[in-house]
């Protein structure tokens, strides 16, 4: 077969899937706004893998799931990545502060075992209402509730 009889064939199977995979992307869209990123950045893999370029890849999601459902300049840096030879299509942790949940109820909260939660309880109760002058004092006063409970020996 010659070259330019294999380039016509080509991209007539070319056509055929394009249509196909566009029609299942009619009916397939992600639910939450975290999977609809990921199948966007496996749409910018695949067209990356293909040679297109970011505005042809912009371009051709946009035809299928409307206009503006990725910017040109998210493609671009996308395909950075790519060219980089970062294909990770999961979002990078931030820097930063990580980010920690305080729970409303303290018995549930994973960092206090449940007997602590209960010690701690009672603890507060003793420590209601007085005022303490040095460190000593607070010591000492913690010693004593300690050794009413038998946890100390």
């Amino acid at each position: 077969m010659r070259t330019y009889r294999k380039r016509r064939y080509f991209r007539h199977i070319w056509k055929k899937v394009w249509l196909r995979y566009v029609n299942f992307c009619q009916f397939y869209i992600p639910l939450n706004m975290e999977e609809n990123k990921v199948h966007f950045r496996h749409l910018m893999l695949f067209f990356y893998r293909k040679g297109k370029n970011a505005t042809q890849a912009a371009n051709r999601i946009c035809a299928v799931y409307g206009e503006g459902a990725v910017a040109e300049r998210t493609v671009r840096k996308w395909f950075a990545r790519f060219k980089a030879g970062d294909f990770n299509l999961k979002d990078q942790g931030r820097p930063g502060r990580p980010s920690s949940v305080v729970l409303p109820h303290p018995p549930y909260s994973p960092d206090l075992a449940s007997s602590d939660f209960l010690l701690f309880r009672s603890l507060q109760s003793s420590l209601n209402g007085k005022n303490f002058n040095s460190l000593v004092e607070i010591k000492n006063h913690v010693e004593k509730f300690f050794a009413k409970r038998e946890i100390l020996e």
